[in-house]
């Protein structure tokens, strides 16, 4: 029908009930971007479609009282964002997808920042589960590979190891340890993918250190002191 004409420049064609955008119509706004939906009260209300100047499809899903709802978000740089929205930012359980391919951020979110549980995945395909605090990993989370396997398990405080932590190496051991801001600091023990401990000691800024235990694979087995990773100073070898 003929377009109503506003005094922004924008242009409406469409649904109008008492002299209010109502029902399905087309909104071509000044800046030449598009919306082709439904509308409530002449706001934005239901399924609709927003597009640039270009005909570029930036958002495509459901509004609420003229603000996104749930859909597909497209920025700028081809990066989408699927999920929730409150006020039109994510908000809730959504997808981030950095790349517009691979999902970066899979979890909840608050005020358009990754904040919540949920699973965060790196550039080379190893993924972490846990909680992030915008964008940040906070709390008890691990890393795995990009076949599931288990690289790390322990506690995080922005966004690195920060406490008790489990390191899994690729012949089935493993190593308990304590962090402290991303360093090995502390107890640790090493065991065989058997849980038969294979040695212990103490770290101190990601060297092994101090006082600690060997075990080989051939029942030797040496006891005493270790300096920079190796034996050194007083002991005793089996």
């Amino acid at each position: 029908g003929k377009p109503y004409r506003y005094a922004d420049g924008s242009t409406y064609v469409g649904g109008i009930r008492f002299g209010k955008r109502q029902g399905p119509g087309v909104m071509t706004y000044s800046d030449g971007s598009v919306y082709q939906g439904y509308f409530r009260e002449n706001m934005r209300h239901g399924k609709g479609t927003m597009r640039s100047k270009q005909n570029r499809v930036f958002f495509d899903g459901v509004f609420e009282m003229d603000y996104p709802k749930k859909g597909i978000l497209t920025y700028n740089n081809k990066a989408r964002y699927e999920g929730s929205f409150v006020n039109g930012v994510p908000n809730g359980e959504g997808t981030y997808y950095s790349n517009g391919r691979m999902a970066s951020w899979d979890g909840q979110w608050v005020n358009g920042e990754m904040t919540g549980p949920g699973t965060f995945f790196f550039d080379n395909g190893d993924y972490y589960d846990g909680s992030l605090v915008q964008g940040k990993r906070v709390g008890s989370g691990k890393v795995c590979d990009k076949h599931g396997t288990l690289l790390f398990e322990g506690t995080y405080k922005n966004d690195i190891e920060n406490g008790p932590g489990t390191e899994y190496f690729p012949d089935g051991s493993y190593m308990t340890v304590e962090f402290s801001n991303g360093v090995m600091n502390g107890p640790a023990v090493f065991y065989d993918e058997n849980d038969h401990e294979l040695s212990r000691g103490v770290f101190s800024d990601n060297v092994f250190t101090g006082e600690g235990r060997f075990f080989f694979a051939d029942g030797s087995w040496y006891i005493g002191h270790i300096e920079n990773n190796r034996f050194n100073g007083k002991g005793e070898y089996h």
